[in-house]
């Protein structure tokens, strides 16, 4: 990853999705990564999403950067 540039934030896993952003079944997962040079890569991945069994599954617990294991893992389920 030494052509991304410097990274500083988590990078963070989602569904595949259409052009109105509902997640399409079946399809690999995209994992996206922001670099500090202002631009945002996106890789095509064989998982489909985040592990919701986990009790904390990745940096900051959740896709949307919560920090709060409260918060419910279920909507974040990839169809």
């Amino acid at each position: 990853m030494d052509k991304l540039g410097a990274i500083e934030a988590s990078p963070n896993i989602d569904c595949t999705r259409d052009s109105t952003g509902a997640a399409l079944k079946g399809l690999p997962g995209v994992l996206y990564v922001g670099s500090n040079s202002g631009k945002l890569y996106a890789f095509v991945v064989d998982s489909r999403g985040i592990d919701t069994s986990a009790p904390w599954p990745k940096y900051q617990h959740d896709p949307r950067n919560t920090g709060n294991a409260d918060t419910d893992l279920s909507q974040f389920t990839c169809p």
